[in-house]
Order: structure tokens, then C-alpha cells, then sequence
């Protein structure tokens, strides 16, 4: 059996994030990474910076029920040719101590003491292209160990890729972002509306939801999105493509 799937899956715990998915697209939201272990925050990029993300895996469904239990049990499953096409690209895990992540902090060090000795001969725009490079780097690597719960979990299991939209004609250092601790604070969970990941409806390999009672409600959901989107025949061809999670809890 593969241990790698050709669809690319992403899950919800609400139907109607399903919902706004097929009606707009995937809209990035911002996730906390710490990088403290690679470098110290500076004032243009902070240790702990909040990056505008899209999350899928490539776990193959007959070993996906953990990852459901985790993230939720709605969902969609797309060609994984699609994300190529888009873009995404797999994260890069890294252990503690090891040689590649020993060489990763000492680029990091080496890069923030030589940006700051060229500050002056270099223009703001050439400094604000090599943050970009160095931010859209660390946006793609995350610890293979991680803290879930108080435990160590690891997280390469997730086969976890990435959409994050990155704008190299903005003079913001994107995709950080440093408001986003105060507003998750205060329970809020920011989206950017500007930069939806598309899909046709051919991508689409599944569409996921919770428990089989829920398959009819879908099917109405799914033909209520009638638009220039989706003819007739798409539609029905996308209520063949559900799959409840229970069903695959249970049987595979």
C-alpha cells in the first residue's frame, strides 16, 4: 500500500468552512511558527512570526483517520497535480542538533550580520528581496518534534504541504505578520481575502464530511452553489465524490 497519496487533503471541523471553501476557495489563515531555535527575533523579523498559510497532506486515506481525529472531518481532496500546478510546495522538516539544522542556524546568523554590514551599500528594495527570500525559507520548515498537548508529537507523520501566498512586488516583509499574537489573543482568527487558492471543479478527487447523515445535506448544499463555477453535470459528478469520515474511520 502507498504511504503517499497523489490527492492533496485538507479538513475542517465545520460544514460551513466546507461551504466557503467550494464557494470561494481556500483563504489563508495565519498560523505562530517559532524559529527561536535558528535565530533571535530582530525588528524585521521576529522569531515567532504569524505566516498566512493553507495546510494539506498527502497521507493516503486508508491511513488518514488519525489526522482526521486531529484537524476535523470535513474536508476536500484534490489532484495533487493541481498543487503542483499552484504552487504548494512540501515542508521541510528539520530535527534538532542535526547537521542540516546546525547549517541552517549558521546561514541565519551569517545572513542577518551580513545584511546588516550592507545596509548601506545596498538599496532598500535589494534588502527587502533577500528578507523575502529568507522569510519564505523558514515559511516552508517546521520541527520534525513538536509539542501537542504537552507531548512530543512528531510531526513529519502529516506529510503536511503548503499554500502561502507570497507577493515579491510588495514592500511588506509578507508573509510575516506581527499583529497576529494580539489579534489570536483575543480569540479572533484573521484571513486573507485577498489571496484565495482556486480550484476548478475537476481538481476535486473527495469531498469529505463527518458522518454519513450528513452526505444528504451536502449533496443540497452542493447544488445550491449552481453558478457560472459549476454546469449541471460537475455538480453530480461532485456529489459522487463524498466520502464520511465515519466510513473511513470504520471500514478502512
Amino acid at each position: 500500500m502507498p504511504v503517499k497519496s497523489n490527492s492533496l487533503t485538507h479538513f475542517t471541523e465545520e460544514i460551513d468552512t466546507l461551504r466557503s471553501i467550494l464557494e470561494n476557495g481556500f483563504l489563508p489563515s495565519y498560523c505562530t511558527e517559532d524559529f527561536s531555535y535558528i535565530f533571535e527575533s530582530t525588528p524585521l523579523i521576529p522569531s515567532a512570526p504569524s505566516i498566512p498559510m493553507v495546510c494539506f497532506c498527502d497521507i493516503p486515506i486508508h491511513l488518514i483517520n488519525d489526522h482526521i481525529e486531529r484537524y476535523g472531518k470535513y474536508g476536500l481532496g484534490l489532484q495533487k497535480s493541481w498543487g503542483i500546478k499552484k504552487h504548494l510546495n512540501p515542508v521541510s522538516y528539520i530535527i534538532a542538533e542535526s547537521s542540516y539544522t546546525n547549517s541552517l542556524i549558521m546561514y541565519a546568523q551569517f545572513f542577518m550580520k551580513a545584511l546588516d554590514i550592507l545596509v548601506g551599500s545596498i538599496s532598500s528594495k535589494e534588502k527587502i528581496a533577500y528578507l523575502k527570500g529568507f522569510a519564505l525559507i523558514l515559511s516552508y520548515t517546521k520541527p520534525c518534534i513538536i509539542k501537542v498537548d504537552g507531548e512530543d508529537f512528531d510531526a513529519s507523520q502529516e506529510n503536511e504541504w503548503r499554500y502561502i501566498p507570497f507577493d515579491f512586488t510588495s514592500t511588506q516583509i509578507f508573509p510575516f505578520d506581527l499583529e497576529e499574537p494580539i489579534a489570536k489573543a483575543a480569540g479572533e482568527k484573521r484571513f486573507l481575502k485577498d489571496y484565495p487558492l482556486q480550484f476548478e471543479p475537476d481538481d476535486i478527487k473527495y469531498i469529505f464530511v463527518k458522518e454519513e447523515s450528513d452526505r444528504l445535506h451536502v449533496v443540497n448544499m452542493i447544488k445550491e452553489l449552481k453558478s457560472s463555477k459549476y454546469t449541471n453535470d460537475q455538480l453530480a459528478i461532485l456529489t459522487s465524490k463524498i466520502l464520511s469520515s465515519e466510513q473511513i474511520i470504520y471500514d478502512m
